[in-house]
């Protein structure tokens, strides 16, 4: 498993990635065969082809609906890349709502193996937007 230095650098290239854009800069930071969880609605989008078309997605809808950021706390330990947020975001009706949002770029053998999103139900449906309905239950979340 590569060291945290080379992780730190994925996480950014990552980040510049989507941030910008760039469809396959992003997936290319990525280990085969990636899990999105979201916390604390308890569902997982798993699998490089709904990832991809979740990016897609989300450059072609959600970032330009990204109004402002605030970076509150960040940490590159195990288990990944974490990042305490306020987000600023445009819904669907031209209204302005703001997010607290916990991310962790999730470290894998070599690249990214996915990300962990904690933050409520209305924004993590405007980030999924159309494959919400594809989402699994997480199965750490499930009744035992």
């Amino acid at each position: 498993m590569a060291g945290i230095e080379h992780f730190v650098e994925v996480a950014r290239r990552h980040s510049v990635a989507e941030m910008g854009g760039d469809l396959e800069g992003t997936l290319a930071t990525l280990e085969a065969d990636p899990i999105y969880e979201l916390f604390p609605v308890g569902l997982k989008l798993c699998g490089t082809g709904k990832v991809r078309r979740y990016y897609s997605y989300f450059m072609e809808n959600v970032l330009h609906n990204f109004v402002d950021a605030t970076v509150h706390y960040e940490s590159t330990d195990r288990p990944g890349h974490q990042k305490e947020s306020t987000v600023w975001w445009r819904a669907a009706d031209g209204s302005v709502r703001v997010t607290q949002l916990l991310t962790i770029l999730v470290y894998g053998q070599e690249k990214l193996r996915g990300e962990r999103l904690y933050a409520d139900e209305a924004f993590l449906r405007f980030l999924f937007g159309p494959l919400w309905d594809e989402m699994e239950p997480h199965e750490a979340l499930l009744p035992s």
